[in-house]
């Protein structure tokens, strides 16, 4: 059973596409309509969209498009052509965006699988070994030349890194990301996108200056507290030591004010035992010393008690006098 179809009802098919196809609009890297283009003008060739949703590439009548948001045609040039926003997303092409590679479409060069250098027959790019390398299944930039871009990070770590080193690895990937559009205005095909990441660098020496400015902080206060605990221990066994040998060294105070006040200090007077008290020798069987009263000796004789004196020259006796 065959379809057939009225020559207005054909008529209506052929306006809804044509209006599909107005209701199209792609942009050039500089922001312009398609249609507003040197290139439209020369061609007229309509675009189609290479996505099936969202935003994504556009491509013109007798191209096909590819995974990697790039374009082929007749004998399989490879080009990149437009984009549905005006912004260009990641979702488009990320090569040739500088305007010295105009404003429209441009045409590639295949240096080896999956690496482009921008314009056509640019051998002189590939023999440098500046062609952009591109990932086939999104079209997304993995490296400009012989620096590697880091892979965009689809998990967060389990065991996050400290913050200084946290900092540093990030500003890290700044800076490759930098290198990245620097390397595509260079005329390697690098896209715009890449020029955010080269701030990121920035943050990671900060971090790094400010943790080595702590680490030199807290070696300096570890050498200052190992200092005063190794003079308190000298302190300390110095008074040990002058405990035992008895001459413990008053402190400086108290020796400036003994000193003031006429008293010599331990350090210098010589210690003085106080001299002990010895009672007179005395005889045995009871005799006590001579004494003399008026010039005259007291006598003891042997066995007598009782002292007797001589007064001009008599004997004189205690006991008769008693």
């Amino acid at each position: 059973m065959r379809l057939m179809l009225s020559p207005s009802s054909l008529l209506i098919v052929v306006s809804l596409c044509s209006a599909a196809a107005r209701a199209l609009t792609c942009f050039a890297p500089d922001g312009r309509d398609l249609k507003e283009t040197e290139a439209y003008a020369k061609s007229k060739q309509e675009p189609h969209s290479c996505s099936t949703q969202g935003i994504g590439a556009c491509c013109v009548q007798g191209q096909t498009c590819g995974d990697d948001n790039l374009c082929r045609g007749e004998n399989n040039v490879t080009t990149r052509e437009y984009c549905m926003d005006r912004t260009w997303p990641d979702s488009c092409s990320q090569l040739c965006l500088e305007p010295k590679w105009g404003g429209a479409g441009i045409q590639l060069t295949v240096c080896e699988e999956n690496v482009y250098c921008c314009g056509p027959n640019n051998q002189t790019c590939c023999e440098k070994g500046e062609g952009t390398r591109l990932d086939p299944s999104n079209g997304r930039v993995l490296a400009i030349g012989t620096s590697s871009l880091p892979p965009l990070a689809t998990s967060t770590p389990s065991v996050p890194p400290s913050p200084g080193i946290t900092e540093g690895s990030n500003g890290t990937a700044g800076a490759g990301e930098g290198r990245g559009a620097g390397g595509g205005k260079g005329g390697t095909g690098g896209g715009k996108k890449g020029g955010g990441g080269g701030g990121g660098g920035g943050g990671g020496s900060n971090i790094s200056a400010g943790a080595g400015a702590g680490i030199g902080i807290g070696s300096v206060a570890g050498l200052v507290l190992f200092g005063l605990l190794g003079w308190f221990y000298i302190r300390e066994r110095r008074k040990r030591k002058a405990l035992e040998s008895g001459r413990a060294p008053l402190p400086a105070s108290s020796r400036a004010s003994a000193e003031m006040a006429g008293y010599p200090s331990k350090s210098t007077a010589q210690y003085q035992p106080t001299p002990q008290f010895e009672p007179p020798a005395r005889e045995m069987d009871g005799t006590r010393p001579v004494r003399e009263i008026d010039g005259a000796p007291m006598v003891y004789e042997v066995g007598d008690t009782s002292p007797r004196a001589e007064l001009g020259g008599d004997v004189y006796s205690s006991q008769k006098r008693r």
